[in-house]
């Protein structure tokens, strides 16, 4: 029973870290600003970035057996995934303002 808790441990904390992240990353660019939606579309964003990153380092850095052995291989992999979370995250969100903004809809002519 506990064994399936787990990974929804994992995934609630990965939702906290890059809620954190899109709160930092954000305010940082005129576009994409801070709304709702664009909060959203970073989080949703982060995993693909996330994921990407750390099956490519798993692959390129492990070993035979998928395990990365030294301290330092461990450390680059814990700091990359932000990073890349982030960036993916921030082109996401980028994304959805340019596609779901106000500026983007035609306005009627009076």
């Amino acid at each position: 029973m506990i064994d399936m808790l787990i990974p929804l441990f994992g995934f609630l904390i990965s939702l906290v870290v890059f809620s954190f992240l899109a709160v930092l990353v954000l305010p940082l660019f005129r576009r994409p600003c801070m709304r709702p939606l664009t909060f959203v579309a970073f989080v949703l964003g982060s995993y693909p970035g996330a994921m990407l990153y750390g099956w490519s380092y798993g692959a390129i850095m492990a070993d035979s057996s998928g395990q990365l052995t030294s301290r330092t291989s461990v450390i680059a992999m814990l700091a990359g995934i932000p990073l890349c979370a982030a960036a993916s995250g921030w082109a996401v969100a980028w994304l959805a303002s340019r596609i779901f903004s106000d500026e983007t809809k035609q306005k009627p002519k009076a």
